[in-house]
């Protein structure tokens, strides 16, 4: 048989890039954690290797000069090498020749040597081959032309300590010509006016040859510097070129003693530094770093090499991973292919496949467990239909399609309950979607509660989107006033919860469900008394039955005559007391609430009726304003009672501007009057009064409500105002302006203008004209 390929899809793939990806982080962070390390070592450990070289270079060169020191020390204690044997010459001078030489041949980093003797202002040497004067024996015997002699002997008859002189280009008796180091060492009862000094020669190819060979293998710059950090000594080792060593010895000043890193001619150098404990110099190595990289560029390559090796094998592993996560997925994957026929494997994601057969199968799933809810619920709200209406038969017929048998049969009592929500009105304004939202809370809230009593089932009347619930409890007592007290609750919850005042009415309990429907009649009845009640209740039958034992007859036909009386008077007050009054007599007359709202369209009907026989225009306005008021949507006493009072209010205001009007247009009639005909000194009130068919008392009496003024003081007025005019205006003569205004005596007027203007017409005239 022959095995077909197996066909890996794209979870394969993404299995096993997650693990290649996943082992490549780990790979970097690991890697160069230890690099890091790595270099961090071999860096440290290049710079302990500069470290020990330059203390070796130290420990070899103070060796050394701590050896002719020694030499220095044991020529006082020689007897043979004292002054006295250099003064008397001969033997003793050959003696001394012999010892000097001694010395020579016991150290062979010394070239040659020679003790210095100053007295009496002459200064003696004797060496090895002779004894000179020391003009001879540093210029003749070694040619050191450059050396100053006198600050020679001056520097070393006051040294404490011997002194290294820089290296000095010198030529030998024999014509060698070479570099020569000087060190000066003081010898014991030296002074100034007679010096004692040893001068050690030393070879500079011996002395820095030394340095080499402990440096060999190396690339570099050395120093030596004094104390005053002046160059003693500086070679080259390795194959470094040739530089201006002046030069880089000026900027190697200038960097701080903590820096050990510095760039020269664009190549990173090394910089190691010592200072001798024993004389104060600076020992220095300059090292190019790149030297030291060497190791770390091995190490890099080693690493490398292993980090991809174990890259090789960790991919290896992720596709070894990949395929034993992969498997399961895909045979779980093409067991269920069948079950899913829309949609076939291929070379799909099996996640993505098995995730969209589950999610449609949840999804079957949930579709057919609503449907079965939905059907549950749909029989439950037909048998509590079937039982509020008394249909006994049918109700037997569905407790057999049920899925709780006892539905509503475990206890021997029930309850009709009524939960209504209040402010209808901005209810109905709210989005359906909204509402059904209200709706499912105030059944499932209130099934949760009644579980305390019983149990419980609630549907929605359409009609007027209250919810009815029918509780079933055991003990009568106990459980009717449980479930006054989750009423109560209830109601607390929603106005919490859904921010919506709820009222709740409760019939009398019962025990056979044939009584079930005349008692939904009793709590539909019951929630209606928020008529008086207000919202936010609890209503149980009994209170509604306790308050309908009050019922009489109510006689409001007085209190509508008195109504309309106030009205016409245009009194809101009385009117507002009288409407309260009936209000009040409602409620003492244990008048239901349909009666009431009878009582209050008898009321609007006769108000309209009585503004009509008062003038048209108020008969239409007053129908228009009743119309605005709904009384079936005013569910509570004191909203009717508010809008039948502003009602009222509104009439009064429109009576009362209908009779300012009316006055008004009086006023202009009698004012127009006077404008015309106060020039007549013969107009008078009883002619006024004539012309607009009033008698005379009443027109002043009027004129003055209105104005302030009597009709014959505005009369007065008027005829001032034009004379005063005429002062400013014209060249008239007193006289002649009294006729033209209508005054007759000339004395009288010249009275009642100083009377109202403080001076005669004649000053008035000159203060106007400002003569």
């Amino acid at each position: 048989m022959q095995h077909s390929r197996e066909k890996l899809s794209i979870r394969f793939y993404k299995y096993f890039i997650s693990y290649s990806v996943m082992l490549l982080f780990v790979l970097l962070l690991l890697g160069s954690i230890l690099y890091g390390r790595l270099h961090d070592i071999v860096s440290t450990n290049a710079e302990t290797v500069s470290v020990s070289i330059l203390a070796e270079f130290r420990k070899n060169t103070e060796s050394r000069l701590t050896e002719m020191e020694r030499i220095a020390l044991k020529i006082p204690l020689n007897t043979r090498l004292s002054p006295y044997a250099l003064a008397n010459d001969g033997y003793e001078s050959y003696q001394m020749m012999h010892e000097i030489r001694s010395y020579v041949a016991g150290n062979t980093f010394i070239y040659d040597m020679a003790l210095v003797y100053g007295y009496q202002e002459e200064v003696q040497v004797i060496g090895t081959s002779g004894t000179y004067k020391l003009e001879q024996f540093l210029q003749r015997e070694y040619a050191f032309e450059q050396l100053d002699l006198d600050q020679l002997v001056n520097v070393a008859a006051v040294a404490k300590q011997p002194i290294l002189l820089p290296v000095q280009l010198g030529a030998t008796s024999e014509r060698n010509i070479e570099n020569y180091f000087l060190y000066i060492t003081p010898l014991a009862g030296s002074y100034q006016e007679a010096p004692r000094m040893a001068l050690f020669i030393i070879s500079e190819q011996q002395f820095l040859g030394s340095i080499k060979r402990i440096l060999q293998g190396y690339e570099g710059y050395s120093y030596i510097l004094n104390e005053q950090n002046e160059r003693l000594a500086f070679t080259t080792f390795g194959t470094v070129t040739k530089l201006d060593d002046n030069a880089m010895l000026e900027q190697l000043l200038e960097i701080p003693s903590t820096q050990q890193e510095w760039k020269w001619n664009k190549q990173q150098m090394s910089l190691i530094r010592l200072t001798s404990e024993l004389n104060g110099w600076t020992y220095m190595l300059v090292m190019p770093k790149q030297q030291f990289l060497k190791e770390t560029n091995e190490l890099r390559q080693m690493f490398i090499i292993t980090v991809l090796v174990i890259f090789g094998l960790g991919l290896l592993l992720a596709y070894l991973f990949a395929r034993n996560h992969y498997r399961p997925w895909r045979k779980l994957a093409t067991s269920i292919a069948g079950f899913h026929s829309n949609k076939e494997l291929g070379h799909t994601d099996e996640y993505s496949y098995v995730s969209e057969a589950v999610g449609y199968l949840s999804s079957e799933n949930e579709r057919m467990t609503t449907r079965m809810k939905t059907r549950s619920r749909l029989l439950k709200e037909k048998y509590v239909y079937y039982l509020l209406h008394g249909d006994v038969r049918k109700m037997q017929e569905l407790v057999q399609l049920l899925d709780t048998p006892q539905f509503l049969m475990t206890y021997p009592h029930y309850a009709i309950i009524v939960l209504s929500i209040d402010d209808q009105p901005n209810y109905l304004q709210l989005p359906r979607a909204q509402q059904q939202l209200l709706q499912f809370g105030l059944s499932n809230v209130w099934e949760e509660l009644a579980e305390e009593v019983g149990s419980s089932y609630s549907m929605e009347v359409t009609a007027n989107h209250d919810v009815i619930a029918v509780v079933n409890f055991d003990d009568v007592e106990q459980g009717y006033t449980l479930l006054k007290q989750q009423a109560h609750k209830m109601i607390a919850i929603y106005e919490q919860y859904f921010r919506k005042t709820i009222t709740i009415a409760i019939s009398e309990p019962f025990t056979g469900v044939h009584e079930a429907e005349h008692h939904w009649r009793q709590a539909e009845e019951s929630v209606q008394y928020r008529y008086y009640w207000g919202d936010g209740q609890v209503i149980m039958y009994a209170a509604v039955v306790a308050f309908l034992q009050n019922e009489r007859e109510m006689d409001v036909a007085s209190l509508f005559e008195k109504l309309f009386v106030m009205l016409k008077q245009a009194d809101e007050i009385e009117a507002e007391m009288i409407i309260r009054a009936i209000s009040t007599l409602m409620k003492q007359s244990g008048v239901t609430p349909i009666a009431a709202t009878k009582i209050w369209q008898q009321l609007l009907s006769h108000m309209i009726r009585e503004m009509k026989s008062m003038n048209e225009s108020l008969g239409i306005y007053c129908e228009e304003e009743v119309n605005r008021i709904v009384l079936e949507e005013l569910r509570q006493l004191t909203d009717v009672e508010q809008a039948i009072i502003e009602l009222c209010y509104h009439l009064a205001d429109y009576i009362e501007y209908q009779r300012e009007s009316k006055s008004f247009v009086l006023l202009e009639k009698l004012m127009q009057i006077v404008d015309q005909h106060y020039t007549d000194n013969t107009v008078a009130l009883d002619s006024i009064a004539e012309q607009v068919a009033l008698s005379p008392s009443y027109v002043t009496r009027y004129f003055k409500d209105q104005t302030g003024y009597s009709l014959i003081q505005y009369l007065d007025k008027r005829r001032m105002d034009e004379a005063k005019i005429l002062l400013k205006t014209t060249n008239l003569k007193i006289s002649e302006i009294i006729e033209q205004v209508g005054y007759v005596d000339e004395a009288n007027f010249r009275r009642k203008f100083r009377k109202q203007e403080g001076m005669s017409p004649m000053q008035y005239r000159e203060l106007s004209r400002g003569e």
